[in-house]
């Protein structure tokens, strides 16, 4: 069943595997965004959007064809 309901909202099965991991569990906390090893994050929200943004513009827009590789 997690492979049909991955496959119908195009995630990965691990990620359905993960939610229904927390549905058996019945504890609200279980839903919570554990925390990630690392010092804290050195660019904003704002910043992190900013390469998302210029992807969508392509290459042509920053004056480049070339997209990857050498």
């Amino acid at each position: 069943m997690s492979k049909i309901i991955a496959r119908r909202l195009d995630v990965a099965y691990k990620t359905v595997w993960v939610w229904e991991k927390h549905l058996r569990s019945q504890d609200p906390r279980s839903w919570r965004e554990a925390k990630h090893p690392g010092g804290p994050r050195k660019i904003d929200a704002q910043q992190r959007k900013r390469p998302r943004e210029l992807l969508l513009q392509g290459a042509l827009a920053q004056g480049t064809l070339r997209t990857c590789g050498p």
